[in-house]
């Protein structure tokens, strides 16, 4: 019974899709037949819902890095044989402590929102 409760509460908690995962379904039911299309990209996503900093196209052997939003990071796509690069850098999770949201950002968009702030604190002063 306590198997049974849990099982429902799970269903009935069950978090939204995420960007990634609705990107993820879409290229997988592309097809008129609503099956995937041969040899198209699929992005992978981690088990909380958001992209892999790493993807990879199966039947090119291509790897890339994304940031939070599946965008390709520039200067980071390798190819077959290649040794990749490393995807996790250049990018901070911050994550409400009370809560299930995220919010991912590139450590370029940190500086420039701290460059903004600075600037407009340097204004009022």
């Amino acid at each position: 019974l306590l198997t049974l409760i849990i099982f429902h509460l799970t269903l009935y908690f069950e978090r939204p899709k995420t960007h990634c995962e609705h990107h993820r379904d879409s290229v997988q039911t592309t097809s008129p037949d609503g099956l995937p299309l041969v040899g198209a990209y699929v992005p992978q996503c981690d088990e909380n819902g958001l992209y892999v900093p790493e993807q990879c196209h199966g039947s090119t052997g291509y790897c890339w890095c994304v940031d939070s939003r599946g965008q390709e990071r520039a200067g980071t796509r390798t190819g077959p044989g290649s040794p990749s690069v490393d995807c996790r850098t250049g990018e901070t999770m911050w994550f409400h402590p009370n809560s299930t949201w995220y919010i991912y950002c590139d450590a370029e968009s940190l500086i420039n929102v701290f460059n903004s702030t600075i600037k407009m604190r340097t204004l009022i002063i």
